[in-house]
Order: C-alpha cells, then sequence, then structure tokens
C-alpha cells in the first residue's frame, strides 16, 4: 500500500510511538522503589534514546526525500 510509503507517515507514527514509549517508561520509572539517583539515571537515557529516535526519524525521511528527488 501506497500509505506505507510516505516517510512522512511513517516518521510521524514512529515519533508518536516513541514520544508514548518515553512518557510510559518514565512515569513507571518515576512509580518505582529504586533510589533517585538511579531514576535520574534512567530518565536521563530515556531521554537520550528519544533524542537518538528522532535523529534517526530525520536521517530516513531525508533519505527517502532525497531518493524521490533525485528520480
Amino acid at each position: 500500500m501506497a500509505i506505507f510509503q510516505d516517510s512522512v507517515l511513517v516518521g510521524g507514527f514512529f515519533f508518536f510511538l516513541s514520544t508514548y514509549l518515553l512518557w510510559f517508561s518514565t512515569k513507571k520509572i518515576n512509580e518505582s522503589q529504586l533510589s533517585p539517583s538511579l531514576k535520574k539515571n534512567l530518565n536521563i537515557l530515556a531521554i537520550i534514546l528519544m533524542i537518538i529516535v528522532v535523529v534517526l526519524i530525520f536521517a530516513y525521511h531525508s533519505k527517502h526525500y532525497m531518493g524521490n528527488l533525485s528520480g
């Protein structure tokens, strides 16, 4: 189906999915019985992973767009 070949829709879906996973994981980390410093480190790790996912989404979209642009 052509809808799965649209890099904006695919990227948007993965962005919203990763945002939900970030929210869910930080919520569960904060509700856990871990030490405050470990909670902080895990939350920072989750945010760093989110940033990496966003960069990968942009890289995928750019590659797909440039591929379509050149012919």
